[in-house]
Formats: C-alpha cells, sequence, structure tokens
C-alpha cells in the first residue's frame, strides 16, 4: 500500500513539475483599484493629475463613477497622455433609489485584452446595494 502510494505521490509531482515548466511566462502587469468619489459630479477633478497617476498601472478598477461618459472621458485623457490606446468598460448606473454609481476597468492596451464576459453581477433577491462587475482578461505577453 505505501508503495502504491509512493508511486502515487511520485506521478502528481512530475506531473505538477511538468506543468510548471511548461507553463508559459507571463508578463508582470500593475493592477489598481480606485474610487474616485463621485468622477462626473462636479468640475473639480483634476483630470490630468487623475490620468498621470493612473498611466503608472496596466489595468484599474474604478468605483464611484457617477456619469458613466466621465470613465469614457477619462481613458481618453489616459490614452493621450500616456500616448498608448486606453481600453474602458462602464457599468450602467446600479443602486437604488438615493444613490447610484458605476463601475469602470481602464487597461493599457498593450499589456491586457478583455475578452469580453462584462456583465452586471444578477441579484434578484436584491441583497446587494449595487451589484458588482466582472469581465474577463487576459495578460498580454510580447504584444501578443
Amino acid at each position: 500500500m505505501r508503495a502504491a502510494c509512493r508511486s502515487g505521490l511520485a506521478m502528481v509531482l512530475m506531473v505538477v513539475l511538468l506543468w510548471v515548466s511548461t507553463a508559459p511566462a507571463h508578463a508582470a502587469v500593475r493592477i489598481a483599484s480606485w474610487n474616485l468619489k463621485h468622477l462626473g459630479w462636479n468640475h473639480d477633478k483634476d483630470l490630468e493629475a487623475v490620468a498621470q497617476v493612473i498611466q503608472r498601472f496596466d489595468f484599474v478598477a474604478l468605483q464611484e463613477v457617477m456619469k458613466p461618459a466621465a470613465a469614457k472621458a477619462l481613458a481618453t485623457r489616459v490614452s493621450q497622455r500616456s500616448g498608448e490606446p486606453w481600453g474602458v468598460v462602464v457599468s450602467h448606473t446600479l443602486g437604488d433609489n438615493h444613490y447610484k454609481e458605476s463601475y469602470a476597468f481602464l487597461w493599457r492596451k498593450s499589456a491586457v485584452t478583455n475578452d469580453g464576459g462584462t456583465t452586471v453581477y444578477l441579484d434578484p433577491g436584491n441583497h446587494f446595494a449595487r451589484e458588482p462587475l466582472s469581465s474577463q482578461f487576459t495578460v498580454t505577453v510580447d504584444g501578443k
């Protein structure tokens, strides 16, 4: 029994080592999450300063986007400032009658690819004040 156990353990170890040794190399990406506190409600945000910070990352999740157009404008500003194209997806406004906001993802297109599947979590029981946004992304290795 012990020999079979050792043999099975050796097989598992060999499979794990084989998987690790053949796994593709992944590029490092810099990820951030930022609550921009009422982006789009007021005009006192220095979008140039916000874009300066965001361009240091490859992928950024944003909260408290009050107007989806504001996230799109921010992605345009980051693209202009960084000299690279940036992608953006924004949810519709979420929440109850008293408070609604959107969520957004911004990403450097040379580092990250949006594979789609962007959706807001379905909450038929209304358990969440604002349902989360999800999407599938892939890290781009060597621009591919």
